[in-house]
């Protein structure tokens, strides 16, 4: 896979055993990003 696109969502902090407690929101898709600026999740 190679991400093409980087996606904002909101979400609560609050996880259990790697699941978010709260519903992920999809806030929009970040034009002014590109995928390599972004930082990998347990970086």
């Amino acid at each position: 896979m190679r991400p093409d696109l980087v996606a904002e969502f909101l979400a609560d902090t609050a996880v259990d055993e790697g699941v978010y407690r709260h519903p992920v929101r999809f806030s929009g898709l970040r034009e002014d990003l590109a995928p390599e600026q972004v930082p990998r999740l347990g970086d």
